[in-house]
């Protein structure tokens, strides 16, 4: 095997190598745009990106482990993952998915090709391993066996699946030779034999004489050229059955604000489970270090070695963070500690520790103490279970506030308590007071930039006061979207918001007129942060499909 560090330094090499042909590549299609330079450019961009994928998956693993090639194929394959993602490439049909088995084939498809449907072409089943005083034994000291003859059954049923599984045709490939012998057609064979009406196998068998004689093929069609269909057109709106796209399951802040953004990609992420290859959802930059940053502050304030809160000062904290970074930055945030990146990580580290001193000092000048990190809060609403978990609660005098750790987005945080739009701090404020007169004081601490963003203003001396709906007002205003986008959904009404489609024609005839726009219950679409652009497609000016 290979030491993990040694593969993700090749790794490394080949990114860098694949950038150079990227940069001769892109300057060549500038010079001339026929010569089909700007494929290559894409290729060679898609190559380095799965190459730094692949390198962090390498750095994270133990740095004594031995890597096999198969473990490096497995790596690789989540590397790969959705890699279109990772760079602007074409997409196109991706290579078929290989299985080792019949048995493998897990998943349906609309074409299973099952390549050597020959007796012996792959491993059958060893002979019972037990004889029956072994069994009795086994049985006497507790452990149950498969009864004789159930991994024949099971060995039967892995044969279906290829078939069971196949959505428009199935492929049976076979032999009559192996060498100078005859090769027997694989057991399955009998199977359908006595299953299908006399003569349906042969009426479809493509024996390999008539091929090469240039007769007739009945899947010509399957291995001729075939030419690209239309792309898909979005809807406005999409008719689907109600049950499959209403929300039920219990709510958090962010599917809430998924939801209030866009119920397309809501359902799309929420209901029916579509979420980005391991591979390409890896943390990195901002949102590597967002998390990292989290337990060190969480840890300094609420962990088994926590800051003394009442006698230290600002330079305890700031030391206290610098040393929790040095000595788990290489499990907890591995990239930073990677050749190259030490720039980056001295960055990250004075971030870190600027932001604990920071953070100490705002709460001491408002007179709260930290007492508890990622608490779990539940609780309802718009009469649905909600729940989720507060960074961080800080008490005075018996009443509790929420703090929320963000590693950057100053300005994007300003807006969104600015237009009532901070859902997450309102949420988690009225799950924390629930029952409670008034609600809990909320805050944003930017780590970036040691600020404290509120609307409550005189609950947090020194935070930065930004004018806008107070914590009750953005919760009510969410709530109405809630409510007014469920009734869309459970109508069996689907719509995308995207500019340029009429779909605010199609839900007001289901629920009426949607919200306005600068509203807490309306927000802006989420496209930035958004997975789906493969089956979202933006519509043209002369395409519009209502």
């Amino acid at each position: 095997g290979i030491p993990a560090p040694e593969a993700a330094a090749r790794c490394a090499q080949v990114a860098t190598w694949a950038g150079g042909r990227l940069a001769g590549a892109a300057e060549a299609a500038d010079e001339d745009p026929a010569s089909g330079a700007g494929d290559d450019a894409q290729l060679w961009s898609h190559a380095a990106a799965v190459a730094r994928t692949l390198e962090r998956l390498l750095v994270a693993r133990p740095p004594g482990e031995l890597l096999t090639a198969q473990a490096l194929l497995q790596l690789h394959d989540l590397a790969v993952g959705s890699g279109a993602e990772l760079a602007a490439f074409q997409r196109e049909a991706g290579r078929p998915a290989l299985a080792a088995s019949p048995a493998a084939v897990v998943a349906p498809s609309a074409t299973v090709l099952w390549w050597g449907f020959v007796a012996g072409a792959e491993p059958g089943l060893p002979p019972e391993p037990w004889t029956e005083a072994e069994r009795a034994a086994l049985a006497a000291a507790g452990l149950a066996l498969a009864p004789l003859g159930e991994r024949r059954g099971v060995e039967a049923d892995g044969w279906r699946r290829p078939i069971l599984m196949a959505r428009e045709r199935a492929v049976l490939v076979r032999w009559r030779l192996a060498g100078a012998e005859p090769a027997a057609p694989h057991p399955f064979h009998d199977e359908l034999s006595t299953r299908l009406a006399p003569g349906s196998l042969e009426a479809c068998a493509l024996p390999s004489e008539r091929v090469l004689a240039g007769g007739a093929a009945p899947f010509a069609a399957a291995t001729g050229p075939v030419a690209p269909g239309a792309p898909m057109a979005q809807k406005a709106a999409w008719r689907v059955p109600g049950d499959a796209v209403a929300p039920v399951r219990d709510l958090s802040a962010s599917s809430l604000e998924t939801l209030l953004g866009c119920p397309f990609r809501w359902a799309l992420e929420h209901q029916a489970g579509l979420r980005p290859g391991r591979g390409v959802d890896l943390p990195e930059g901002a949102r590597l270090l967002g998390d990292f940053a989290h337990r060190i502050l969480q840890d300094m304030l609420c962990g088994p070695a926590k800051l003394d809160f009442d006698r230290a000062d600002e330079a305890e904290a700031h030391a206290w963070a610098a040393r929790a970074f040095d000595d788990r930055v290489a499990t907890e945030a591995a990239p930073l500690v990677r050749r190259g990146a030490e720039v980056e990580r001295d960055r990250a580290r004075t971030l870190v520790a600027d932001a604990a001193a920071a953070l100490l000092r705002l709460l001491r000048q408002g007179g709260w103490r930290p007492v508890d990190a990622e608490r779990e809060v539940s609780g309802t609403f718009a009469g649905r279970r909600a729940m989720g978990y507060v960074d961080l609660v800080v008490e005075k005098g018996g009443r509790e506030a929420v703090v929320d750790l963000k590693v950057s987005g100053l300005r994007y945080r300003r807006d969104a308590l600015a237009s009532g739009h901070a859902l997450q701090l309102a949420l988690y404020a009225s799950l924390l007071g629930a029952g409670k007169k008034a609600m809990p004081p909320t805050g944003y601490f930017i780590l970036s930039e040691g600020q404290l963003l509120t609307v409550d203003a005189g609950d947090f001396p020194g935070a930065a006061v930004v004018e806008g709906p107070t914590t009750r007002e953005a919760l009510a205003g969410a709530e109405e979207g809630f409510r007014y986008w469920d009734r869309v959904l459970s109508g069996g009404l689907l719509p995308s918001l995207q500019d340029g489609l009429p779909w605010e024609e199609a839900v007001t005839g289901a629920a009426g007129p949607p919200p306005e726009e600068g509203t807490p219950a309306r927000r802006e679409l989420p496209c930035a942060f958004c997975h789906y652009a493969a089956v979202c497609v933006p519509p043209a000016a002369e395409e519009v499909s209502p």
